[in-house]
């Protein structure tokens, strides 16, 4: 393509030969520039061609095709082998839990737990000075919380018991916000089991010892401090029902805009496998939407990608091999052919982000991490590297922040978290 070139132009606008486009001014009936097929074609062919070059379809009702096809194009190039120095040490005695960015407010999170010192968040504005951080309950380090999550105004986690929220993204905000209500078993708070559909909070739990029924395992709060429990359709606890007869709740989230996936597997009888349940009510009642053929198949970690509009699952299979599959309308599952080295993943804007844990790692380097990038209509791309740390490093949790810098939480051999950045 070229700058314009038409008489109505306005001459070296931009430099000696570069001329440029002109309003005009109808006080002296001067003329604006007078547009061109040849220009506006040049643009559109310059970015379609970039966007169908990517492997895309070029599509009107989509606005972020360039951006995703230089995301494919640049895939694997910009991420760099080695990482940074190490931009901040919390201290000894903590392993990494996870870590996030919330950009409607524009806070980073970390959190760590010590044992017998609870759980320990700390905030930051810019991933490299963080604050002196909040500690829950001793106790709640046994426990185990939930992953923080944002309804755009408040952070939300949920730690045995107890629901923290901070009011605006920061530690020292957070407060205990409710506490859910008691059951007749002894229960834990899963990890990647808290989401915000658009209308209520959702949280999901798992026994503590005596297998329970799916029913007694998620809970919802619309407003207030009242947890209520989730309704689901079909049989539920009769062995060889819809929802197997040992449910184990491994994954939720939601697209925020009340659709609601959960992700749940069985362990005993001819129900071993994987399934998953969906919500259209944000979350309130549930039925089962989709069982995979292979009773070999353990439904973990289920994210929903906004970049992608697509559902994500991680499996688990009996031969340790972890592979991810997506949806684009949550029933028609496809392996992506990435295959996940642990049994934890994080998926953020145009990245999907898998985290090495087997081998011994190279020596003096470390654990390997694996970034894995994956769009429609695209094959998969992944690039490896290394956390240039001590002997033994391994990556705890992967976070991104377009356009910025990308941050790494990890937890050393002497027990000492860290957290680093590339790119």
């Amino acid at each position: 393509m070229d700058r314009i070139n038409h008489a109505s132009a306005e001459a070296d606008k931009f430099g000696a030969g570069k001329d440029g486009w002109t309003n005009g001014d109808p006080l002296d009936e001067s003329t604006g520039t007078v547009p061109q097929e040849e220009w506006f074609d040049g643009v559109q062919e310059e970015l379609v061609g970039l966007i169908e070059d990517a492997g895309l379809t070029p599509d009107a009702a989509q606005y972020n095709q360039v951006r995703e096809a230089l995301g494919v194009r640049f895939a694997g190039h910009s991420i760099v082998a080695n990482l940074e120095a190490t931009a901040h040490d919390f201290g000894s005695g903590y392993y990494g839990t996870g870590f996030w960015y919330f950009p409607e407010l524009g806070k980073w999170w970390c959190m760590a737990t010590k044992s017998g010192a609870g759980i320990t968040i700390w905030d930051s504005d810019d991933g490299l000075t963080w604050s002196a951080g909040y500690t829950t309950a001793a106790a709640h380090f046994v426990q185990g919380p939930t992953r923080p999550v944002t309804d755009g105004t408040v952070v939300r986690f949920v730690a045995s018991d107890q629901v923290y929220e901070s009011s605006d993204g920061t530690a020292a905000a957070i407060t205990v916000h409710s506490v859910i209500p008691a059951r007749s078993f002894g229960f834990k708070t899963a990890f990647k089991c808290l989401t915000y559909s658009g209308s209520a909070w959702v949280c999901g739990l798992f026994p503590d010892s005596t297998p329970q029924p799916i029913d007694e395992q998620l809970v919802y709060n619309t407003t207030g401090t009242t947890w209520t429990n989730c309704t689901f359709t079909g049989d539920t606890t009769v062995p060889g029902g819809d929802y197997g007869s040992n449910p184990i709740i491994t994954g939720l989230d939601s697209d925020g805009v009340d659709n609601v996936m959960l992700a749940h597997y069985s362990l005993e009888g001819s129900d071993v496998g994987g399934h998953l349940s969906y919500s259209t009510d944000g979350g309130l009642t549930f039925s089962l939407h989709h069982q995979f053929a292979d009773n070999n198949f353990q439904a973990r970690d289920l994210y929903w990608s906004p970049s992608m509009a697509a559902w994500l699952v991680n499996e688990l299979t009996v031969s340790i091999t972890n592979d991810l599959w997506y949806s684009m309308n949550g029933t028609t599952w496809t392996n992506s052919g990435l295959t996940v080295y642990d049994s934890s993943i994080d998926v953020n804007p145009y990245f999907v982000s898998a985290l090495g844990a087997t081998g011994s790692g190279t020596t003096g380097i470390g654990y390997p991490f694996y970034v894995l990038y994956k769009i429609p209509n695209r094959s998969s791309t992944r690039a490896s590297g290394t956390f240039a740390g001590e002997l033994g490093m391994r990556p705890q949790g992967i976070e991104f922040k377009s356009g910025d810098g990308k941050f790494l939480c990890s937890a050393g051999t002497n027990d000492t978290l860290y957290v680093a950045s590339w790119w």
